[in-house]
Order: C-alpha cells, then structure tokens, then sequence
C-alpha cells in the first residue's frame, strides 16, 4: 500500500506541475499579448559594394501606406507579422521579407535586396532595371546600379516574357546571364544596343562595336572573338576595326 501511495503522490506531484507550467505559460502569452510594440529595427542587407536600393526612411514609409500606423504603440496581438513580410516583399527593391517580435516587444525587419544585372530603356523612353531573376525593377532614387545597359527596338516588358518563346526580351536577359558569366566578357562590355531583334555589345574602352546577331552559338561566337583579340589584335592593333561582326560562321569580319 505504501508504494501505491507513494506513486500517486508522485504522479499528482508531476500533474500539478505541468498544470502550474501550463498556467504560468499561458498567462506570460497573455501578458505579451497585451503589452505594447516599443519600436521598429530595420536591417537591410547591402548589395555587392555595401549599396542601397531601400533604405530605413523607405521601409517606414511603405508600413505607413499599409498600415495608417507606424506600428509603434500597438499591441504585439495586432501586429500581423505575416502581412507585413507580404507588404514589404511588394516592394520592388526587396527580394525577401523577414519580421518577428522579441522579447522587449520591438518589432525586427530584415529585408534581403533585389540584385539588379541589367538596366532597359525600351523604344518608349521606359526606364527599368532586371534583376537576376529577370524581374522588373524601378529605378532607385538612392543610387544608380553601375550594370549593363541596354537601348534600341525594344517591346514593352510583360510578366511572361520568360516563358514566351522567341521574345527579345527573354534572349536579352540570357546574353546578360552569359555575359555575367564569362570573366573576359563580364568586365568588357558596357552596353547592348537592339535592332531588329539582333544585338550589338559596345566595349566599356573605345568605340568599336560588336555585332553578335539573335542570341545563338554564344559560346561559339564568344570564342571565334576571343582568339581574334589575342591573334589579330596584337598585330593590327586595338583600333583598327571600327565594328567587329560575328554573324558568319566561323568569321570575324572587322570593318574599318
């Protein structure tokens, strides 16, 4: 009988327990959720070169516009973290959204940026960026992404552009990616022209031109103007070719 006894005291010992644990949780959940937010923390994680398309003032601004509130003052229960992430994340400029509330009630914003690789003025003096997922990007008014640009016979940009076969757009954002690729090209080209649906690279030195044509056999073309830098260019010189074309198979045709 004793060993019987001296279990049940155990056992309403452990239940008393875990129903005082429970108790002191819930009131402290209750307790947090009636207390108040005292204050906003914003990080931003920099882009390549520590800049900013986004900054404090920005972020503040967009939870103004959706809330009415600068969300400081309010209950933690009213605070839907969730639909903030959701507003944050519309905003062009950010790529991701991280929020929670911490112990002493402030309310911690981690914002990932958009990496802009490529800068489009279309045919209609439209002026955007694309970012490495091929997403449209406003301009930033807090600084100027030093990337590849972009002119000519360009289409209005669509959401679908990516999945459309055949579109300027789409074969546009792939030479980018291979340009970006490629460590001889990468450094060397400064600008795309578009016309009639073929491209030109302007080189971030001099004048001369490169005519690339539809985006096919890059690796072929790429090379074909490679072993004519280092073969050609080091007998006749860097400038003597006003335009180099690469459209003709197993060509480089240099035009004065």
């Amino acid at each position: 009988m004793k060993k019987i006894y001296r279990a049940s005291i155990i056992r309403l010992f452990w239940i008393a327990l875990v129903l005082g644990t429970a108790v002191v949780v819930i009131s402290a959940v209750e307790s947090t959720n009636d207390s108040r937010t005292t204050g906003v923390n914003i990080k931003i994680e920099p882009i390549l070169g520590g800049k900013y398309l986004i900054n404090d003032e920005d972020v503040k601004n967009i939870i103004q516009a959706a809330f009415d509130s600068d969300l400081i003052g309010l209950k933690v229960s009213q605070i839907d973290v969730e639909r903030l992430e959701v507003e944050l994340e519309d905003e062009p400029f950010v790529l991701d959204a991280e929020t929670y509330i911490n112990a002493r009630e402030e309310i911690n914003i981690e914002l990932t940026q958009r990496v802009p690789i490529l800068r489009v003025i279309d045919k209609n003096g439209l002026d955007y960026y694309l970012d490495e997922s091929g997403v449209k990007m406003k301009p930033s008014k807090h600084y100027t992404a030093r990337v590849v640009v972009v002119t000519g016979d360009l289409p209005a940009y669509t959401d679908d552009y990516l999945q459309r076969e055949d579109h300027i757009i789409s074969d546009l954002f792939k030479l980018v990616q291979f340009i970006r690729a490629d460590e001889v090209l990468q450094p060397f080209v400064e600008q795309i022209h578009v016309k009639n649906k073929q491209f030109t690279l302007v080189p971030k030195i001099g004048d001369q031109k490169i005519l690339i044509g539809r985006f096919r056999d890059m690796e072929d073309k790429v090379e074909r103007l490679k072993i004519f830098y280092k073969e050609g260019m080091s007998r006749t010189g860097w400038q003597r070719y006003k335009e180099l074309d690469l459209r003709y198979e197993g060509q480089v045709v240099g035009r004065k």
